[in-house]
């Protein structure tokens, strides 16, 4: 390496702009799908790796459906930014239920379930996920008292709607309401 002065600068290799990553990696993939196919012989092979039928897209709905309730909800909510019908198939009621089934278990959803007055049963279960999470990033802090006098603790807790919103409230001291 040269070294360099106030006036003179280092010289790098020149490398190309792309305006885009995909078109910059668009070459050097079809140069790899290119080579991939003359290396095989097999005709099946070749054909699918140039075919675009190999594609996420022509999957069958119920098939994508079950990937999806094995997901973590991450990437479930990220698979759901990818398309238009992506984001239908992803924000599916029946595909929400299963999570939540999934995340709280059976009991407490079915508890939900018998719970809710039939005006209520028309809530989305990615709504209701969502309200659950937001319960669940609340923060619960110690009471202090100058006097020494804490509540006690309470029992029988109870999840209900009111106005749209999941709320969580707790029952009277030694398991009363």
């Amino acid at each position: 390496m040269k070294s360099t002065t106030g006036t003179e600068t280092e010289r790098l290799p020149h490398y190309p702009t792309f305006k885009s990553k995909r078109k910059a990696l668009l070459p050097m993939a079809e140069s790899s799908r290119s080579s991939q196919t003359a290396a095989t012989s097999s005709p099946s092979v070749s054909s699918f790796s140039s075919s675009r039928d190999s594609s996420m897209t022509q999957m069958n709905d119920d098939q994508i459906f079950s990937i999806l309730q094995l997901l973590p909800v991450e990437s479930v909510l990220s698979f759901c930014m990818t398309c238009r019908k992506f984001r239908s198939l992803a924000s599916s009621d029946p595909l929400w239920e299963a999570i939540c089934r999934r995340e709280w278990g059976e009991g407490p959803v079915d508890s939900l379930l018998a719970s809710l007055s039939p005006e209520r049963r028309g809530v989305s279960w990615k709504r209701l996920y969502q309200q659950v999470v937001q319960l669940n990033s609340l923060s619960c802090r110690t009471l202090s008292s100058k006097d020494g006098i804490f509540p006690k603790p309470r029992a029988s807790h109870t999840l209900n709607f009111v106005s749209d919103c999941l709320v969580l409230y707790g029952g009277g001291c030694d398991g009363a309401i």
